[in-house]
């Protein structure tokens, strides 16, 4: 990979200077990610819009998020030990700027604009309308400099029939359209084609991870 002498260094980044931080934010604002509502919370529920999301493993199944130390949302989910991902499909992006927006109201009326359900296993906020999601238990959480790692243990885990994902590159929303074809069936009596490289992938290969988390 070529190199470049126009970036700051290691220990540049490192520094407290804001330019610094904006340049490696702006570095890693070019891995594109999904983006996650991750909510938590029965009677008093609370959402935040969350990019820094994973898969970690199938077995035992665990994903993890990344939430800024001292946010509400973090506190809240180590109040209940519990807390759900909803994956935003193409036309949430009101649903990923409202949850963003850190003026917005808290309480109940942060989610009486928005559809949503409570889900089977953990009575946290499912985001209606969305590609799919997950309720997760709190397994352990790590430091991890000014946010932290949540583990969640996957309980419940489900998804709808869309292709559509809403996307985040270079700080602002992108639309991914599915590139989805049904391939038409074989004619009667001809032998069955092997499987495409696309089918033939293991699951490291089709699992996408995801980049940078949360101000809330």
């Amino acid at each position: 990979m070529a190199g470049s002498d126009r970036g700051p260094s290691v220990d540049q980044l490192a520094a407290t200077d804001g330019s610094n931080q904006r340049e490696l934010r702006d570095v890693l604002g070019m891995f594109a990610t999904g983006i996650t509502v991750v909510t938590a919370g029965q009677d008093i529920p609370r959402g935040v819009t969350v990019n820094s999301f994973t898969s970690v493993s199938l077995n035992p199944p665990l994903v993890l998020v990344c939430l800024k130390q001292g946010s509400a949302m973090h506190q809240k989910i180590l109040d209940c030990g519990v807390f759900a991902v909803s994956m935003l499909a193409s036309d949430q992006e009101s649903v990923a700027r409202h949850f963003a927006n850190q003026t917005r109201i808290r309480g109940e009326e942060e989610f009486r604009v928005i559809d949503w359900v409570r889900g089977e296993r953990t009575g946290a906020p499912i985001i209606s309308g969305t590609l799919a999601w997950l309720e997760c238990s709190l397994a352990t959480v790590y430091d991890g400099g000014d946010h932290s790692i949540f583990l969640g243990s996957v309980v419940h885990a489900d998804r709808r029939d869309h292709h559509e994902a809403l996307l985040f590159f270079g700080g602002n929303f992108h639309r991914l359209e599915s590139s989805r074809t049904e391939r038409p069936p074989p004619p009667i009596n001809s032998p069955i084609p092997p499987p495409t490289a696309r089918d033939s992938a293991g699951p490291c290969e089709r699992n996408a991870s995801t980049g940078n988390g949360d101000h809330s």
